[in-house]
């Protein structure tokens, strides 16, 4: 398992999990809802995806964090703040995220 840094971008696949700075745990859970408008395509509407991560301290509770792209993609979780930068348009899309100390 990878620790990653605080405040750098880092990119996560579907169910892979990773430890913070503290040694706190974040798994990427997967993308339950996709309405976004594909790459090339003519859409009515921008759309948006509702993404599902799992945060834990070390030997704690796991707690469900649910940003939003475009709307809320960040969210507080404990003494971190996930930002939710890109998700690519694959079945099991990979998501691009950064984790700062919440203010």
């Amino acid at each position: 398992m990878r620790t990653i840094t605080a405040g750098a971008s880092t990119q996560m696949a579907h169910d892979e999990t990773v430890r913070l700075p503290d040694g706190a745990l974040l798994r990427f859970v997967g993308v339950p809802q996709d309405s976004r408008c594909p790459p090339n395509a003519k859409c009515i509407r921008a759309g948006d995806a509702d993404l599902d991560f799992e945060y834990a301290l070390a030997n704690g509770p796991k707690t469900r964090v649910k940003p939003n792209l475009p709307e809320a993609p960040s969210k507080n979780m404990g003494p971190w703040r996930l930002t939710v930068e890109s998700l690519e348009f694959t079945e099991h899309g990979a998501v691009t995220e950064r984790v700062d100390p919440a203010q």
